[in-house]
């Protein structure tokens, strides 16, 4: 197991497709979840273990039938917060 500030972080396989060319690629996803001030359920997500010759661009990250548009600028995944549901927490880091 994997924590971060006493969160577990959990791993899941997941496909990278390309918005502008054919171009996919397998990655990991590794996923944090926390709470709002309000009681809601948030998860952050980060994109790891990708190809490294990925383009900059608009991409969609598919994994535990969740599919989420993210972007990549100058080298760097820009992620935001996402609400998920729990049950994509398949494996542990």
């Amino acid at each position: 197991m994997h924590e971060i500030a006493g969160r577990e972080i959990f791993r899941t396989p997941a496909v990278l497709r390309s918005l502008e060319s054919f171009r996919v690629a397998g990655c990991m996803v590794e996923t944090c979840s926390g709470y709002f001030s309000s009681g809601k359920t948030y998860t952050r997500c980060r994109i790891v273990y990708e190809s490294s010759d990925l383009p900059d661009g608009p991409y969609r990250v598919e994994f535990s039938g969740h599919s989420i548009r993210i972007n990549k600028v100058r080298g760097q995944w820009q992620c935001e917060l996402v609400f998920l549901t729990p049950r994509m927490q398949s494996s542990k880091a």
